[in-house]
């Protein structure tokens, strides 16, 4: 080592011998094999003590620095040139002269005054004031006491000040400028001003997005840091010093190698390096950091760059997420999963085989054993689930694995491909029993992991034959009901249809005794007759839309605008709503659409509304409110009055049938709410009542949302 480093390196080892300090720091020359002098950083840390305090083990690292010693040394000497030259650059290069009476003038000047002040060369060849006169008022004064210390002191001109222009704009500059005594007793500055207006309003945007920064960094829920290329911390917050229980100032006093496990540290450099390099912006890794008390802190740390314009690292921005209790968590989920692997050992229901990694069975459980036929002891180290399977299936998967792979993909391989590429794979096979006979079964495989990769693989089994016999059973009867269903379907057109026609013809008997026969046609009897015909024609008419309701063809829906919809009924309605007095409200969201056929939509809001009319209360102003719900699955369309009300306690259950009346309404039919409630149901929707007498009713419609 250096001579002038010996007596420090010791001075730092005895402190921490003594425990005055944490961490040995310390940058030193040793001397290289070839004899010249290389510049190192050593870090290291005392980890063991003997019981009367004496330190036994260390463990530190030794860096090599001679590259950034070089830098620094470049970098001075770069500074030290830049301060005799100056910042010569665009804007205005001058020489100003101050003389012994005061008076001033600029002997040289560049074009760019112009710019700068809003003067010519040659206007201020001579006198300096016309440049003076453009400074901003609230900065003369400064700028003039900064040309006088200068001038006292001979020391350099610096300011930064506002000038007014005769365009009206006003811009910032920054002057610098070296100072000499001339013969004369005056004094002579050679220097440039700059406009810097951009670079301020960049500043002062900068410093809101830093203030913004800074509050986010000091009150971030994990933990951050700024560091140099070193390591050493630039900055850290309040949660990172809690993760590792170090103040702030402890903590920078150390760098991130001092309080990272020495088997995490490699690859964290390696990474740090590669960033450096350029090779990648950033890198996120689990790592342990040693607590200030000891104890090991499990994180997770991600790591960006900040560079400068020319891509040198500025610093890095680690954030830290204290992981010690997800890990701890962890641990106590595998034993609970182990705890669990025995009580799926102990299952006679379901068959669970192991393997290794080359498919030789070892485990074989109660399960396996009572639905396969062998016992655990024929299989278990010697045999392969293969043995279980029928060939014909194997050698068809191996071809569909092969062919979606593209690559051969034979034997065990068939069951644990996708497993080991990390894929939890259900399939149904078929098993063959020590009998010979066979079944089918669902089978699924995944790997199982260790610490150090797969060590085997769990393959899972149930019995679904009675499964399968119920698929079948049921296929059975869909076609049973397919069947039944389209017989039923022409039933009730040719129903529908022969009804229609006869009706047609007492119809046109009547007419025509009407016509010839008017004295006849007068008689109570036929008049009886004509009501019942009416009263036919119209059962068919609706027993026709019932029918039809039925079914609904995909092709015959439509997406309507629900608002708009409404609207429209309103307003079809709006003669019976005036006649009424009734106060229509409607809250409908403008932004729902469905997917109806707008013929049952129209006619499923026209029933609701008009039956809210015709079944107001007379005792009071009334009212039916229009709104929605929206659900993921439905859209409520719910129509809200304060009509007379219905009786469900007695009613309830008849509601929505045929030909049911409630109330003695002269234009009850029964019909309405039977066919409203079909229509609904085409839809693919359901309906849902809340009545209470004399108060209100609520009707809430639920429709199929209309996906995008």
């Amino acid at each position: 080592m250096h001579p002038e480093d010996i007596i420090k390196a010791r001075e730092l080892i005895t402190k921490c011998f003594k425990k005055e300090v944490d961490y040995l720091q310390f940058e030193g020359r040793l001397k290289h094999k070839k004899g010249h002098w290389v510049w190192v950083n050593l870090r290291g840390k005392i980890y063991e003590w003997s019981p009367s305090g004496k330190a036994l083990k260390m463990f530190g690292t030794l860096q090599e620095i001679m590259q950034r010693k070089k830098a620094e040394e470049a970098r001075k000497e770069l500074l030290d040139r830049f301060e005799h030259i100056g910042h010569q650059i665009p804007g205005v290069i001058y020489q100003y002269k101050l003389l012994p009476d005061g008076s001033s003038c600029f002997p040289y000047a560049s074009s760019g005054i112009e710019d700068i002040y809003g003067v010519t060369p040659g206007q201020v060849k001579q006198d300096a004031t016309p440049a003076f006169k453009a400074i901003h008022s609230d900065d003369f004064e400064k700028v003039s006491a900064s040309i006088n210390e200068s001038a006292e002191n001979m020391t350099s001109w610096q300011d930064t000040y506002r000038v007014n222009l005769p365009s009206g704009d006003t811009i910032w500059v920054e002057g610098n400028a070296t100072p000499q005594e001339q013969d004369d007793g005056s004094i002579l500055w050679h220097g440039y001003i700059q406009d810097i207006s951009e670079r301020k309003r960049k500043e002062e945007a900068l410093r809101v997005s830093e203030e913004a920064f800074r509050r986010n960094f000091e009150n971030a829920a994990i933990g951050m840091a700024l560091l140099d290329e070193s390591g050493s911390w630039l900055k850290v917050n309040r949660r990172m010093c809690e993760i590792v229980g170090y103040s702030e100032k402890e903590l920078m006093d150390l760098t991130f190698q001092d309080i990272t496990h020495p088997e995490d540290l490699d690859s964290d450099l390696e990474y740090l390096d590669e960033v450096i390099a350029g090779k990648r912006e950033h890198y996120q890794m689990e790592k342990r950091y040693f607590h200030k008390n000891g104890q090991i802190v499990q994180i997770i740390l991600a790591v960006s760059v900040a560079r400068d314009s020319e891509g040198g690292v500025l610093y890095f921005i680690s954030q830290i997420i204290d992981i010690t209790a997800k890990k701890e968590a962890e641990r106590r989920l595998n034993e609970a999963l182990n705890s669990l692997q025995a009580i799926l050992d102990a299952s006679t229901q379901v068959s669970i085989i192991t393997t290794d990694t080359e498919g030789t069975i070892t485990q074989f459980n109660k399960g396996a054993e009572m639905m396969l036929g062998y016992r655990a002891q024929e299989v278990v180290g010697k045999q392969t689930p293969q043995l279980i399977h029928l060939e014909e299936e194997i050698e068809q998967r191996a071809k569909e694995l092969s062919e979606e792979l593209g690559k051969p993909v034979r034997g065990f391989d068939v069951f644990v491909e996708k497993a080991k590429q990390g894929e939890a794979v259900t399939k149904q096979w078929t098993y063959k029993r020590k009998n010979g006979s066979t079944y089918p079964i669902l089978l699924s495989v995944t790997a199982i992991k260790r610490e150090n990769g797969t060590s085997g693989f769990l393959g899972v089994a149930t019995d679904i034959t009675p499964l399968e016999k119920a698929k079948k059973e049921l296929r059975l009867l869909l076609n049973i009901s397919e069947k039944q269903n389209e017989r039923l379907k022409n039933f009730a057109h040719i129903v529908t249809h022969n009804l229609r026609s006869h009706s047609g013809g007492i119809y046109g008997m009547l007419d025509l005794i009407e016509d010839e026969y008017p004295d006849i046609f007068a008689n109570e009897y036929v008049q009886l007759l004509k009501s019942a015909g009416d009263n036919l024609k119209e059962t068919i008419e609706n027993l026709t839309n019932i029918v039809k309701q039925g079914f609904v063809e995909e092709d015959e829906l439509r997406e309507v605008n629900l608002k708009k919809v409404v609207e429209s009924n309103i307003s079809s309605a709006v003669t019976i709503v005036n006649e009424n007095k009734m106060d229509i409200i409607n809250k409908i969201d403008e932004t729902i659409k469905l997917r109806v056929i707008p013929a049952y939509l129209d006619s499923i809001i026209m029933n609701f509304l008009t039956n809210a009319i015709k079944y107001s209360s007379p005792e009071r102003d009334s009212y039916v409110k229009i709104h929605t719900k929206k659900s993921e699955d439905f859209v409520q369309l719910i129509f809200e009055d304060n009509g007379i009300g219905i009786d469900l306690n007695e009613h309830g259950n008849e509601l929505f049938g045929m030909y049911n009346t409630f109330h003695d309404n002269e234009d009850s039919r029964g019909v309405g709410l039977f066919i409203t409630k079909n229509q609904i149901e085409s839809l693919g929707g359901h309906v849902e009542v809340e009545s209470e007498v004399n108060k209100g009713t609520s009707f809430k419609v639920f429709l199929p949302n209309s996906k995008d």
